[in-house]
């Protein structure tokens, strides 16, 4: 559970460095909706790793910036199931993560 706190708030401080770069040039804009796509992976692992949306959603609540968007993600990827086999999740992370860039 540490990791996954750890995690989620090196994300959400990596999202608030380049939300204020966001308007910068197109460099920034990818590295902002890379961090997107990397913050939904991460959140699709932890579904996929059965950690439960109560528990996902109370890391973000409170953090400016990443509540609303943070939720949408969530419940992005709860709306999709658990696999069981590690191949089915592994390929659930990989095309979450690739569609993060929607978020951007």
């Amino acid at each position: 559970m540490r990791i996954l706190i750890a995690g989620m708030t090196f994300s959400a401080l990596t999202l608030f460095t380049n939300l204020a770069l966001a308007a910068k040039p197109s460099d920034e804009n990818l590295s902002f909706c890379t961090t997107l796509s990397e913050l939904a992976g991460s959140i699709m692992k932890n579904r996929q790793d059965e950690v439960s949306m109560d528990k996902m959603m109370k890391v973000i609540t409170g953090e400016p910036g990443l509540e609303a968007l943070g939720a949408e993600i969530i419940k992005d990827a709860y709306s999709t199931s658990a696999f069981r086999t590690k191949e089915n999740q592994k390929r659930a992370v990989s095309e979450f993560e690739k569609s993060g860039f929607r978020y951007a």
